[in-house]
């Protein structure tokens, strides 16, 4: 992914592309908010509640699952040992512009002479500028790794201790939040909603496109 931008863009590239990394990908992120004063009934949506009454012990509903978010420092910590991107570098735009702007720009000068370095091509990009795109390109997609990795093993351990010796339809299990829709009877929604672990569970409903 290559992405045409000029330094003075850079840091506002970086701030968007990581809220969009840990920001999950639905309205229903409001939905992520701790509840440790809350009582697990309250975890339930009230339409939920009205469906559950309907249904019999045996009858599958198909809930939207919301567990409590991963600890930021997981990723902080993982890009750091693993990639050796600091995000405290890479999502300030002071210290971004002293250790990563002006070290690749030095880099580039050093290799091709200061003229070459900025001269701009038909992009309208120099040298420098796609030394220090290339550089923002392999932090947002290290960043969005880790997040997509960390999710996904959230969400797995959580079906693998509570879904899968019952055999349930997962539908979705989400690889950039920490959310899981699945099949449940009402007796285990509620035993869901009274672990620590769980947020919020609502009814999931699929939404069909109409076409004229």
């Amino acid at each position: 992914m290559l992405i045409k931008l000029t330094k003075g863009k850079l840091f506002r590239l970086i701030a968007v592309a990581t809220a969009i990394c840990m920001l999950v990908t639905s309205s229903t992120s409001a939905k992520l908010f701790s509840r440790d004063v809350a009582s697990w009934e309250t975890k339930i949506s009230a339409e939920l509640w009205s469906i559950m009454a309907e249904k019999s012990n045996d009858d599958l509903i198909p809930i939207w699952l919301w567990l409590r978010d991963i600890d930021r420092s997981v990723i902080t910590n993982a890009l750091i040992t693993e990639r050796g991107l600091d995000p405290a570098i890479y999502e300030n735009e002071v210290w971004f512009e002293k250790e990563i702007v002006a070290d690749l720009a030095r880099q580039v000068e050093e290799r091709v002479g200061y003229e070459e370095a900025y001269c701009k091509d038909k992009d309208g990009m120099s040298l420098v500028d796609w030394a220090i795109n290339d550089r923002v390109d392999e932090y947002i997609m290290a960043k969005r790794e880790i997040v997509m990795r960390e999710y996904s093993a959230l969400n797995d351990m959580f079906i693998t201790n509570n879904v899968g010796v019952r055999q349930r339809e997962i539908i979705h299990s989400s690889r950039s939040s920490p959310s899981i829709i699945l099949e449940a009877t009402k007796t285990e929604i509620e035993n869901y909603a009274k672990q620590s672990i769980v947020n919020d569970i609502s009814l999931y409903v699929e939404l069909i496109q109409e076409t004229c």
